[in-house]
């Protein structure tokens, strides 16, 4: 299948990460994922802009004196730091008294990916949650450039596991790709909380006029399976009480395959433990400082 490419992309300056399956990642200078893709299937909904915050993040939320006040943790505002060697990069900031840093990782022989949240508290007694987001078309590249709607109508939403165990998501194309039915499991290694299907549900109606994202002041995300026609997957961390000086770090990952021939099933819940597997044989990186992007 031809590679598609934006006439002027090459000029954006992103880096390339790439793994022994054929995963390309493609990161813009401040951190921000241009595209995920594998065999000429997409695995983002929409481009990452050099102008605006990506859907896919990772938001940091302190709960404070009855409020949830939450920032991107991938923005203009953190300090960036790459690796390209070993498919890893670093976003650093403050917020609220709280210092972050936010560490991707890329295994080199699957599918599989990692962002890891962790967070140092320099001020009062607090609590804080992380609400991961990744917009989802799971189709061949032509088609979400063309028309996001249309491939949300064919993706499958299954919600695997429970509150208790820690919900999971799985996004397959039902509408056969030139690779087969493509397929996006996201989780988070010690269970997410609540969970969101479609971006509506997420960035909320009136987000258009006042740029604030609705869910992120839900205490805990509605965790309603619903397709419309923004595809994503957002998952809630569970949320970790953090005194003066305390430390704390939650990891999600995301599994991703070029066609996943059988409908999604409870089989699928194997992938968790391969998943956390992977991350404990991770080998330690070294990043250069993190600098303003």
């Amino acid at each position: 299948m031809k590679d598609i490419k934006y006439r002027y992309e090459h000029t954006l300056g992103f880096s390339e990460f790439r793994n022994n399956t054929g995963m390309h990642f493609r990161i813009l200078q401040d951190g921000t994922a241009y595209s995920i893709e594998n065999d000429n299937v997409m695995v983002n909904l929409f481009m990452g802009s050099i102008f605006d915050e990506a859907v896919s993040n990772i938001y940091l939320r302190v709960f404070k004196s009855g409020e949830i006040i939450s920032t991107p943790m991938v923005s203009k505002k953190s300090k960036f730091a790459i690796s390209a060697d070993d498919r890893a990069y670093v976003l650093k900031g403050q917020f609220e008294n709280v210092d972050y840093s936010l560490t991707f990782r890329l295994s080199k022989n699957t599918g599989t990916w990692f962002w890891t949240a962790s967070v140092e508290n320099k001020g009062a007694d607090t609590e804080v949650d992380f609400i991961y987001v990744q917009d989802a078309a799971v189709a061949a590249k032509g088609a979400p450039l063309n028309n996001e709607g249309y491939v949300s109508h064919y993706i499958d939403h299954t919600v695997l596991g429970d509150k208790e165990s820690g919900y999971v998501l799985c996004a397959r194309q039902n509408l056969k790709q030139h690779t087969g039915f493509p397929f996006l499991m996201s989780g988070a290694l010690d269970g997410a909380t609540g969970f969101i299907t479609d971006g509506i549900d997420f960035f909320g109606h009136q987000y258009k006029e006042n740029a604030e994202i609705a869910a992120l002041q839900d205490e805990t995300l509605r965790s309603i399976r619903r397709q419309g026609e923004f595809s994503c997957h957002v998952l809630q961390s569970k949320r970790v009480s953090l005194a003066a000086g305390a430390s704390a770090e939650k990891t999600f990952f995301a599994f991703f395959e070029v066609n996943h021939e059988a409908t999604t099933s409870d089989a699928d819940l194997a992938k968790i433990e391969l998943a956390k597997n992977e991350f404990a044989t991770l080998a330690a990186i070294e990043l250069p400082e993190a600098k303003a992007s």
